[in-house]
């Protein structure tokens, strides 16, 4: 038996729908994700357990679920939904697992939850979170993600090399984060002058 908190925000990506026929344009749905369950052993035949999703501190949603051979079956309340598996051949040797979409068929690794069923994001018609989002936005999470890649914490002082990262690569990263640096302050001080020149206006 196990039991999982995941935090929607940390592991698994927010997606947002917007939907023109509705007030409220944006949706959050929760999502299972085929490699992470596999990875922490919940897709070995006979496993059990539960999964809860939590936003800010407060859980959002919970399920349980089984695992079968061919099959993860989701249980919530009484109400059973199996979810069958596919596989690829790995070049290296071994397979690679996948979900099959319950809508369309296609293997996918992420299905998401939208009023209750899980499907993968085309059947949801959910874009990924970098397609709702501005230039400006979409640079500083890249330069998040770089950062938290190649930076780590040491001591209470942080911007250390990460243990274990080779030294070509780290350049190569650092002279990206740099460059998405430059590009986040020029976009900055155009919206600075925009501002300055619209309130001079008035």
């Amino acid at each position: 038996m196990v039991d999982v908190t995941v935090a929607t925000v940390n592991i698994y990506t927010c997606w947002c729908s917007h939907d023109k026929t509705s007030s409220d344009s944006k949706r959050f749905s929760t999502h299972i994700d085929v490699r992470y369950m596999k990875r922490h052993g919940m897709l070995e035949p006979g496993e059990s357990g539960s999964l809860s999703w939590s936003c800010r501190g407060s859980i959002v949603d919970t399920i349980g679920y089984e695992s079968h051979p061919d099959r993860l079956v989701l249980i919530r309340h009484s109400e059973r939904t199996a979810i069958r598996f596919d596989s690829t051949a790995c070049y290296f040797g071994g397979e690679r697992r996948w979900f099959l979409c319950p809508g369309c068929h296609r293997r996918i690794a992420v299905l998401c939850s939208a009023r209750g069923v899980f499907l993968c994001r085309h059947c949801h018609h959910l874009p990924y979170l970098s397609q709702s989002q501005s230039r400006l936005r979409r640079l500083i999470r890249r330069r998040q993600h770089i950062e938290s890649r190649i930076f780590e914490d040491r001591g209470g002082q942080r911007r250390h090399k990460r243990k274990g990262l080779h030294t070509r690569t780290f350049h190569r990263e650092l002279a990206r984060y740099f460059e998405i640096e430059q590009q986040i302050s020029g976009m900055c001080s155009v919206r600075i002058d925009r501002i300055r020149a619209a309130m001079q206006s008035h």
